[in-house]
């Protein structure tokens, strides 16, 4: 129904609106020449300085690029197939950005519209000698072009295109946001050692822009911390390895705390190996079973390293091992954890024939084990329970009942 917006499907919604923008953009020289400043009492005032969005042209064509550029513009209107090459002048010095004509007889694209906004907007501030609009808006128009265009040289092209920036508009407001932008480039592109001393810059030189602002809260994401786990479940009574995988701190404190098994049995809906807040508390203030430490290699390009630290000789077993860059675990900022079952054996598991096949080994020499007492775990519904029991014959071997399937009997 023409005259019923809500039986419209999201194209026609997007042509309605994109009509009534394209209506009202014609009158540029009109809208051009009114100040924005006449609004204060209708529009909320921004953050940036009112030279970036000085007209009500202005302020209207910022209004119809968030429109011309929003995610839903792709489901609205699929056949749309302007593209932006990232070699084209689309991704050019200012200049040439200007002077490039699309090659498209598909005009509608809401890309074509954006790019064409984009140089209406340019256009008008380079002729009036803005510098602070021509900032923003050059900024904006490189952001467009590197999320919407193609080419394998895209990111490059890009970083040539925010220093030439940084250069151009460095007295500007959006100078701050040039450094950020081009800090994050360099970061996706791999050196966060260069990425780190140009926001470290941007920082620094324009602490009390968005843009300078930016560049701290990237400098504190890339100077961040991290640390995880991954170890052996089960190791005989010798020391073993765990694998770390950490980045900016060089020593690393580690606990093994004793846990009991059979306190997971209880849990509902839970896992056997489930661990919760209160449980990692709890844990660490039990004396532990062993405390060591480690140093590790510095990580000076700022990206994750791994580094296999040694596990200390442990009793057979069920274990919670703490690591942390920080002594007191109790306080720290970033506790990590894994389990660790300490058993000189070793199961081997097979189904087949409605049976689980179960073989029993010494862990280092793969001899098997005879009277080795075996315990079946089962999920009953909401929790883990008890079943039938077991001791391997002279082989190691030992047979159970699968029951309703593999998945719902474990050993």
């Amino acid at each position: 129904n023409e005259n019923d917006f809500t039986t419209w499907d999201l194209k026609k919604i997007f042509s309605e609106i994109d009509g009534l923008y394209q209506d009202i953009l014609k009158e540029k020289e009109l809208l051009s020449k009114i100040s924005i400043s006449d609004f204060k009492d209708f529009l909320e005032p921004g953050t940036m300085p009112g030279e970036v969005r000085p007209t009500l042209y202005d302020f209207i064509a910022h209004e119809a690029l968030t429109f011309y550029t929003c995610a839903e513009q792709a489901a609205a209107k699929p056949e749309d197939a302007f593209e932006i090459d990232a070699s084209s002048d689309a991704f050019g010095p200012l200049t040439e950005f200007l002077a490039w004509q699309p090659a498209t007889e598909d005009t509608g694209s809401s890309k074509y519209k954006a790019v064409r906004l984009y140089q209406s907007l340019l256009a008008m501030h380079l002729g009036k000698n803005n510098i602070e609009a021509l900032a923003d808006l050059d900024l904006l128009r490189l952001q467009y072009v590197k999320n919407n265009g193609f080419g394998e040289e895209k990111n490059k092209i890009y970083i040539q295109r925010l220093e030439e920036a940084i250069r151009r508009y460095g007295q500007t407001y959006a100078a701050g946001m040039a450094y950020y932008l081009l800090a994050r480039a360099w970061g996706e592109d791999g050196d966060l050692v260069k990425a780190h001393s140009i926001a470290a810059e941007g920082m620094k030189k324009y602490p009390k822009t968005l843009g300078g602002q930016s560049c701290q809260a990237y400098v504190i994401e890339i100077e961040s911390k991290s640390l995880s786990l991954t170890g052996e479940r089960c190791v005989p009574q010798k020391p073993s390895r765990i694998q770390v995988r950490y980045k900016n701190f060089t020593k690393i404190y580690f606990r093994a705390v004793s846990d009991d098994w059979d306190r997971f049995m209880g849990k509902k809906w839970s896992y056997p190996n489930s661990f919760e807040e209160r449980d990692i508390s709890n844990l660490l203030d039990k004396n532990p079973t062993a405390e060591w430490t480690a140093e590790l290699l510095p990580t000076k390009d700022f990206k994750e390293a791994t580094q296999e630290v040694e596990v200390p000789k442990l009793e057979p077993g069920y274990y919670r091992v703490f690591a942390s860059w920080q002594p007191d675990f109790k306080s720290s900022t970033m506790v990590q954890h894994t389990w660790l079952w300490v058993c000189d054996y070793t199961l081997v598991a097979r189904m087949g024939d409605g049976n689980i096949d179960v073989l029993v080994c010494q862990a280092e020499s793969g001899e098997p084990v005879p009277g080795a007492e075996l315990t079946m775990i089962y999920r009953d519904n909401e929790y883990y329970k008890y079943g039938e029991k077991k001791t391997t014959d002279k082989d190691g071997r030992a047979v159970f009942a699968a029951g309703g399937g593999y998945w719902d009997k474990h050993l």
